[in-house]
């Protein structure tokens, strides 16, 4: 949720195949040109029928204009998917800093998804300087099967084990195993960082990435529980790995759902909640409009681009919901389950250790959230904090100018998880105490 709120999932993408590339690069563009004009009606022309229902004129102009686009759009890059469908991809400079538009084709021409993402990183990602390839291999590993069959990585140290594990959860949106965002892996720093330590690592896409439409998300059980839990008990069963010291670590939604996945499954010692929102969505959304829309305009458009988003947030947190109809990415089905989850009177409720961990410059999941953490466990016998002042929502030094919030930019950057922050996981998952 929280990771990609600014990422706007309008429909639920990639289906059946697109044929024609050069048509679809031009309704690309005369679909971000009739967004650029405020021709909201032109704009949703081409959408399928789930984009309609999920972005109809209103709730476009809402997010296009709290966005805040600034200068030209770039050359389009077209992207085919391996079930023939296309993507087009056109970077654009918003007052945030550069995001990448990517619009999804159906066979039919019809626009059937529309994401704002971080830019794309021009460099390859290289490993972190704590990790020690060396020290540890890596191989496949089947986390579950079936119709949402999921194939993950399992990183091993050297030597017989057993070896204390975790289990890494992704946050919002179709993430793939290595939680990539621009120029940085923080899943992949993580597995390599910890398993250099001692620690095995399982790291797994989300079905939404690999099943795109497909995955048939109606709670955060499809989206996330039953495929975590599928993930535990494959990790516990692997003979180098000691069954009574499995961890989960969840990131932003992860760690915000840490709790409801470790009350379920009894074979979780402990979880980390990293950079987890422990508030609801529509306030960590009209949140972080406010923040990203007075980047570079403090005036009365930018606070008119909040309340354009505010009536949705709100609609998501407390109104009337269809569980069948789309609110921003996801059923009414998904928000309503959200509304009867407390993940701090859940996690208040564990015997296990926690530890949550946050970042001070991250300006998705805040310190509000970490002081949230705080109050609901302060009676928990096992809790310990940890503020870094200086990290990102991806855990990495932030490269934005100054000492407040940081931006989008700080994604498009190459950067690590920070060593003091795989240290003080190791440390934790082996002792049970931060150093």
């Amino acid at each position: 949720m929280a990771r990609k709120l600014f990422s706007f999932l309008i429909a639920a993408a990639l289906a059946a195949a697109a044929q024609n590339p050069a048509a679809d690069i031009a309704a690309a563009r005369r679909f971000l040109d009739a967004l650029n004009a405020a021709q909201w009606q032109a704009a949703a022309a081409d959408f399928d029928a789930r984009m309609k229902e999920a972005a109809p004129p209103g709730k476009l102009s809402a997010i296009w204009q709290s966005l805040g686009f600034e200068k030209q759009l770039s050359a389009p890059q077209a992207q085919p998917l391996p079930d023939g469908g296309l993507n087009v991809t056109v970077p654009a400079q918003f007052r945030a800093g550069p995001l990448d538009l990517l619009i999804s084709f159906d066979s039919a021409g019809a626009i059937r998804g529309f994401f704002v993402r971080p830019p794309h990183a021009a460099s390859a990602w290289q490993p972190p300087p704590y990790a020690r390839p060396a020290r540890f291999r890596e191989r496949p590993l089947v986390v579950t099967d079936g119709p949402w069959r999921l194939l993950g990585t399992l990183t091993l140290p050297d030597g017989p084990g057993p070896f204390p594990a975790v289990l890494l959860v992704g946050g919002s949106g179709p993430g793939d195993q290595d939680e990539s965002e621009g120029a940085q892996k923080p899943f992949k720093d993580l597995a390599w960082g910890l398993a250099s330590d001692g620690i095995a690592v399982l790291r797994y896409p989300k079905r939404t990435h690999v099943y795109g439409a497909r995955s048939e998300i109606e709670t955060v059980k499809d989206e996330y529980l039953d495929d975590a839990r599928a993930a535990i008990a494959a990790l516990a069963a692997q003979p180098q790995v000691d069954a009574r010291r499995v961890f989960l670590l969840g990131h932003s939604e992860g760690g915000y759902l840490a709790p409801r996945i470790a009350a379920a499954d009894a074979r979780v010692r402990g979880i980390i909640i990293l950079a987890g929102e422990a508030r609801p969505f529509g306030v960590m959304l009209v949140e972080q409009t406010r923040y990203l829309a007075h980047l570079q305009d403090d005036g009365p458009q930018a606070e008119a681009q909040v309340e354009r988003i505010r009536a949705l947030a709100e609609e998501v947190d407390a109104g009337p919901l269809d569980p069948n109809a789309l609110y921003f990415h996801a059923p009414g089905s998904y928000w309503l389950d959200l509304r009867a989850y407390d993940p701090g009177a859940t996690a208040a409720q564990l015997k296990d250790p926690i530890l949550v961990l946050q970042g001070g410059r991250d300006y998705q999941v805040r310190e509000a959230d970490f002081r949230g953490w705080k109050k609901a466990l302060a009676g928990h016998a096992n809790a310990q904090f940890r503020l870094y002042p200086g990290l990102t929502h991806l855990m990495a030094e932030s490269t934005t100018p100054g000492s407040g919030l940081g931006t989008p930019a700080d994604y498009a950057r190459p950067g690590h998880v920070a060593p003091r922050v795989v240290s003080d996981i190791a440390a934790w998952i082996k002792s049970g105490r931060l150093p």
